[in-house]
């Protein structure tokens, strides 16, 4: 199993998710945030991504969200790099 490593900026997606839902619903962001957490957690376990757009990354989409996860697998490292919206014009 890879160690998860989150970078400064997914981290910060991850803080705005939650943040965003906030105002209505807070357990909506949580539950999303929870899923994404578990999505990355899966991904440690089995690569089960796809190529990334971006050059030298992977991507994988986090079920019952509308997210996606970007990372990168270096030998029993995987960092993620960002949680993006598919709403949004990624990259």
């Amino acid at each position: 199993m890879k160690r998860i490593v989150w970078t400064s900026a997914a981290r910060a997606d991850l803080d705005g998710i939650a943040e965003y839902h906030a105002g209505s619903d807070h357990r909506v962001g949580d539950t999303i945030v929870a899923r994404i957490e578990a999505s990355a957690a899966k991904l440690a376990r089995y690569d089960t991504g796809r190529p990334g757009r971006v050059s030298g990354t992977r991507e994988k989409s986090v079920a019952k969200t509308r997210h996606i996860i970007v990372y990168e697998i270096h030998g029993d490292l995987l960092f993620i790099f960002r949680i993006v919206h598919t709403a949004l014009n990624w990259p």
